[in-house]
C-alpha cells in the first residue's frame, strides 16, 4: 500500500499558496541523499536554510529533522506563472511537528507523495524561537514505499443525518435569491471512503483527511444546486461528492425536520414593492434573508417569537409570528410585513439627511421610487411601526 501525504480541499477548493523569492535564495541549496543524514549551519530567527531532491521513482516521503528545538519546514514546487512566464515557487506542504516525537521538541516531519521527476525544494528553520540565532540542522530524507498499484475505484458513504436549517448561515447566490448553506464539517468527519486497488486489495478511512497517503478532496454543490430538507417539495438531491486522484464518489447527504415547522412570509417597503436581502434574525441568530420578490421561508419550533427585520438602509422593525405546528397556519405572506426603507445615514430618523443621500448617491433607475417612498416617510422613526 502507499503512503502519501494529504491535505483536505472544501467545495470551493483552497489553492496552495504561492511563494516568489528571489534565485540567490536557491543558489545554495542542499542537494539531499536519500536515507542519509546531513547537516547545515543556519542563523537567525529569519533565515531558512534550502535543500532540493529530484525523486527517480514516485511514492511517499519524509523529511525529518533530529537535533534542533522548536523547528519547521516547508515544501515548495517551482512552476512558470503563466501570466508573467517568471518562475513562482508554489508551497505544497508544511511541518511544525512530528509526532514520533514528544509534543516538547517540537522537531519537524513533513511527510508528501512525490512524483519521479520533479523537482522539490524543502527549506527549514526555526519555529518561532526569537531567542535561537545559529546552530547545526540535522535533517534526513527517507522513502516511506514506492508505487506499486493504483486505485480502481473509490466508494464512500456517510451515515448521519443534517438537521434542517441548523449548523450553517442564510447567504445569497449569484440570482439574489437566499438559501441555508450547510456546514459541512459534520459531513467530513463521519465520511466513511474505501480506495479499491488493481491488484485486489482496498483500504477504508473514516473521517480522516487523507486515505492510505492519497490526498481527499471534499466537494459540494450547494452554491450552485441548493440543499433541501428530504421530505420537501424543493429537494432534489443533497450531493456531497469525495474525489482521490482523479476517482469521485458522490453521496445523497439526508436532511431531515426534527419537529420544526415551515415559516413564509414576505417584506416590502413604505410603497409595498418587494424589498430583497432583508435579514431576518430572531436574537442574535439570522433565520433568513429575503429573495428579490421579497419572500423568505424559514424552519422553526412551534410558539410565539419576536423576530427583527431590517436592510441595510432601514430602520429595524420587531414583529411577533405564532408558529403553529401545522404548516398551513404558518404562511403569513398574505399580510407582509411593510418596513421604512429609507433611513440612508443610519441615524433612526428620516429626514432631509436622507433625501440628500437619494439626491446625491441612489442609482438613477432606481431614484424616483427612492424619492416616492421618501415622501410617506418623512419623520417616521421606529416608533410608527403598527
Amino acid at each position: 500500500m502507499k503512503k502519501k501525504i494529504l491535505s483536505i480541499i472544501l467545495a470551493i477548493a483552497v489553492a496552495a499558496a504561492s511563494f516568489s523569492f528571489a534565485n540567490t535564495a536557491y543558489a545554495s541549496s542542499v542537494q539531499l541523499v536519500l536515507d542519509t543524514k546531513q547537516s547545515v549551519v543556519i542563523n537567525g530567527t529569519d533565515d531558512l536554510e534550502w535543500f532540493y531532491f529530484t525523486p527517480s521513482s514516485s511514492g511517499t516521503y519524509s523529511f525529518r529533522s533530529y537535533n534542533v528545538y522548536a523547528s519547521e519546514c516547508y515544501l515548495f514546487v517551482k512552476e512558470v506563472d503563466t501570466a508573467t512566464k517568471q518562475k513562482k515557487y508554489v508551497q505544497l506542504a508544511y511541518s511544525n511537528k512530528d509526532d514520533k516525537v514528544s509534543e516538547g521538541s517540537r522537531q519537524f516531519k513533513l511527510t508528501y507523495h512525490l512524483v519521479a521527476g520533479t523537482t522539490y525544494y524543502y527549506a527549514v528553520g526555526w519555529y518561532l524561537s526569537e531567542s535561537r540565532t545559529n546552530g547545526v540542522f540535522t535533517v534526513m530524507l527517507t522513502n516511506d514505499s514506492y508505487d506499486d498499484s493504483s486505485i480502481q475505484r473509490i466508494e464512500a458513504s456517510c451515515p448521519i443525518e443534517l438537521e434542517a436549517y441548523t449548523d450553517g448561515d442564510w447567504i445569497t447566490d449569484a440570482s439574489g435569491n437566499s438559501f441555508f448553506r450547510y456546514n459541512t464539517s459534520k459531513i467530513i468527519s463521519n465520511m466513511i471512503v474505501t480506495l479499491y486497488y488493481e491488484n485486489g486489495t482496498s483500504t477504508t478511512a473514516v473521517g480522516q483527511e487523507y486515505i492510505d497517503g492519497y490526498a481527499i478532496t471534499f466537494i459540494d454543490n450547494q452554491y450552485e444546486k441548493h440543499w433541501h430538507p428530504n421530505d420537501s417539495a424543493e429537494y432534489v438531491r443533497n450531493t456531497f461528492t469525495v474525489k482521490v486522484n482523479n476517482l469521485t464518489a458522490s453521496v445523497d447527504i439526508p436532511i431531515v425536520i426534527t419537529s420544526r415547522y415551515s415559516v413564509k412570509g414576505k417584506v416590502v417597503d413604505m410603497n409595498g414593492s418587494p424589498v430583497a436581502n432583508a435579514n431576518i434574525y430572531q436574537g442574535s441568530s439570522k433565520v433568513a434573508v429575503s429573495g428579490s420578490d421579497g419572500s423568505f421561508s424559514f424552519y422553526h419550533t412551534a410558539g410565539q417569537y419576536l423576530f427583527t427585520v431590517f436592510t441595510t438602509h432601514s430602520i429595524s422593525r420587531t414583529v411577533k409570528l405564532q408558529i403553529s405546528a401545522n404548516n398551513a397556519n404558518n404562511n403569513f405572506s398574505s399580510t407582509p410585513i411593510s418596513i421604512c426603507n429609507c433611513d440612508y445615514v443610519q441615524d433612526g430618523i428620516i429626514n432631509a439627511k436622507d433625501f440628500s443621500f437619494i439626491h446625491r448617491y441612489v442609482d438613477e433607475s432606481y431614484k424616483q421610487m427612492a424619492k416616492e417612498e421618501f415622501q410617506k416617510c418623512i419623520s417616521f422613526t421606529a416608533k410608527d411601526y403598527v
